[in-house]
């Protein structure tokens, strides 16, 4: 059976990236954003899990799930990837970007705490993380076609929410496509559309109750049950050029096909991915 998890989250993200050109061919970057969200999980969904504590106190094991908060809230920076991108060819360049060690600078899994019923969100990883991509584009007139594929390798990770406790997990690594297309429009407006699809490798876990919520987790590396992931999401996004350091945007993302099942993932039941719209502003200093 399914629950509805979440009856709102509203979130508002500063994104700040800023490029460096070391020459023509190569160039440096930094990303990172601020995150400023509240998330409202839904009355069922407390309800569901006020009954699973009481089942686990009956039991004598209360200390093995905490119960769900009325809301999560989050206001920190999130982690800081540092990358690169080299033009090889007219048509093709390479990119590789991480996040290691001081960059995650975000809240992470261990760092998060729940009083007062108000869950503290995560806005950073407690993993390593490295990305490699090639990129294709090619202008036409005012259309530009791209595509790009790559991987991306996943570092150690660990779990602490609700009945999944001190668990640690070892992510399996993702693999990316995409193809898209942006078109330039009058009045310096364009419009850009592309289909993402994400690939994830099982995952494996082991320590705190990986096993069974009532036993200790395994001693080794185990395979997470229907961990290997699959995603596709289409996303189309209509900006504005106001002047030549303001643009104005709106995006869509669609979920059109997922896969996202499994302990570590499911709680009480399947979470079923909705419409995410967007609205922003992009301000370009030189």
């Amino acid at each position: 059976s399914t629950t509805k998890l979440i009856e709102s989250w509203l979130s508002q993200v500063t994104y700040i990236n800023i490029y460096y050109e070391l020459t023509q061919r190569v160039t440096i970057f930094l990303n990172t954003s601020y995150e400023n969200t509240v998330l409202d999980y839904t009355s069922k969904y407390e309800l569901e899990s006020k009954k699973i504590k009481e089942n686990f106190q009956l039991l004598g094991e209360g200390s093995r799930y905490k119960r769900l908060p009325d809301k999560a809230v989050g206001d920190h920076i999130n982690d800081i990837f540092l990358g690169a991108k080299i033009r090889v060819l007219k048509f093709f360049m390479l990119e590789f970007k991480m996040t290691a060690g001081l960059l995650r600078i975000g809240q992470d899994a261990k760092e998060k705490v729940v009083e007062e019923q108000v869950e503290e969100l995560q806005t950073g990883r407690e993993y390593n993380e490295w990305h490699a991509y090639i990129i294709g584009d090619y202008q036409m007139g005012p259309l530009l076609i791209y595509g790009k594929t790559g991987y991306i390798w996943m570092g150690e990770s660990y779990q602490r929410q609700f009945d999944n406790q001190d668990i640690q997990i070892d992510l399996g690594d993702r693999s990316m496509t995409q193809v898209g297309a942006k078109l330039n429009l009058p009045f310096k407006t364009n419009i850009e559309w592309n289909i993402m699809n994400l690939k994830s490798a099982a995952d494996k876990y082991k320590g705190g109750n990986s096993k069974t919520a009532f036993h200790d987790g395994y001693d080794v590396w185990t395979q997470v049950p229907e961990s290997d992931t699959h995603l596709r999401i289409l996303q189309i996004k209509v900006g504005i050029e106001l002047n030549s350091y303001l643009t104005v945007y709106g995006s869509s993302n669609q979920i059109l096909n997922h896969q996202l099942t499994g302990q570590l993932y499911e709680f009480p039941g399947r979470i079923e991915p909705e419409t995410i719209f967007q609205l922003g502003a992009t301000v370009n200093l030189y």
